[in-house]
């Protein structure tokens, strides 16, 4: 039996039940989401016994969790430690294998963070990007090790075609629709910088291809990645947080449908919560304190939990008896004047502040 893992494969599957117990009944063909859904009838040690199995399912349960409001905490095992491990020799070309093939596993069903390409339907950027591109710098990083070429060559090309499929989303959206570029500001800034983390913490040379050509693409000089990450740096990060204070009500992870999107832009969410039926009043009680909460405890000038309750309170008739049977405690949260006066923004006027802050910036980079 291999031995320590970190996580053991039934304690990984109960993070997954914890996390996201939507995955265990979406009806669909990706392999991640089947072989998560049959890990019960696998056979005892499937998983225990071999390294590439174990690894599987680790990926598996991250596909499916991340973006989640509570991710399994697999990351260093699938970026880093799952490929220095005596036996990873023996699982190596499969592991490599999965890495390539990974990138295009459909995630469409457990992430509301996707923006598309409309002119190349299989073109798609979500934070899973990201994940890919941590595992499979770690894959590179092993080609380094075992000095195969072929596999560094596979890794390595599909990573840059990775980093130009990214630029080309971002540069039609800019063309086309500038609030979804900015929602894109987001999730490329995330992606690069997971990209950087893992070629850091693998301490890739410094003349290899991959650091000279890739790394620190964010960092290039008005390039279109540099206004990007510094736009999310300047306006965005504070917002596209863990969101922490909706971890408290599990109800939120009941259904794949209730899963937020790019911050801090929630409105649509807010009124989503406000309306759908998979929820009772007293869970939906539970996440607009979660969303005060949440506002009064992180520091700085943030959006997103605030923008999540304006979309709330527009659309729930009952809001104000919801009101008379909170606690002391709890109603002070919706008594700041800041959360109040954040709260009352018009949707377009909101959004018309961040693309007015894109503007100046693109003007600033000579991309007005």
């Amino acid at each position: 039996m291999l031995k320590d893992l970190g996580i053991s494969p039934k304690l990984l599957f109960s993070q997954i039940e914890g996390s996201a117990p939507y995955t265990l009944s979406i009806k669909c063909q990706v392999p991640f989401m089947q072989e998560i859904q049959s890990f019960k009838s696998r056979p005892e040690g499937y998983y225990d016994n071999d390294l590439f199995q174990y690894f599987y399912l680790s990926m598996c349960a991250h596909w499916a969790t991340c973006g989640s409001f509570c991710p399994t905490d697999v990351d260093n095992n699938i970026r880093y430690n799952l490929w220095r491990r005596r036996e990873t020799q023996k699982s190596l070309e499969a592991m490599w294998n999965l890495t390539l093939e990974s990138l295009q596993w459909d995630y469409k069903d457990v992430s509301n963070k996707i923006i598309y390409h409309p002119d190349e339907p299989t073109w798609r950027l979500s934070y899973h990007e990201g994940t890919w591109f941590s595992v499979a710098v770690g894959a590179y990083a092993a080609t380094l090790h075992y000095k195969n070429a072929e596999y560094r060559k596979k890794l390595y090309d599909l990573m840059a075609w990775e980093m130009e499929k990214e630029q080309k989303i971002a540069e039609y959206w800019l063309k086309n629709d500038l609030m979804t570029f900015i929602k894109l500001t987001a999730l490329i800034s995330h992606n690069l910088g997971d990209f950087d983390r893992v070629v850091d913490m693998w301490k890739i040379p410094e003349n290899d291809p991959l650091v000279k050509n890739l790394y620190k693409l964010s960092l290039k000089p008005n390039s279109l990645f540099n206004l990007m990450c510094e736009y999310y740096k300047k306006y965005l990060s504070i917002d596209n947080h863990r969101n922490f204070a909706y971890r408290a009500p599990k109800c939120l992870r009941k259904s794949e449908k209730l899963l937020l999107p790019i911050g801090p832009f929630h409105e649509t969410w807010g009124e989503n919560i406000a309306k759908t039926d998979v929820l009772n009043e007293d869970e939906k009680t539970e996440i607009i304190i979660a969303m005060a909460s949440g506002f009064d405890k992180l520091p700085g000038d943030t959006y997103s939990y605030v923008r999540a309750y304006h979309g709330f309170k527009k659309n729930y008739p009952r809001l104000k008896q919801i009101m008379l049977c909170l606690s002391k405690k709890d109603l002070k949260y919706f008594d700041n004047i800041n959360f109040q006066r954040k709260s009352d923004i018009k949707s377009s006027e909101f959004h018309q502040s961040y693309l007015i802050k894109m503007q100046q910036t693109l003007k600033d980079y000579n991309l007005a």
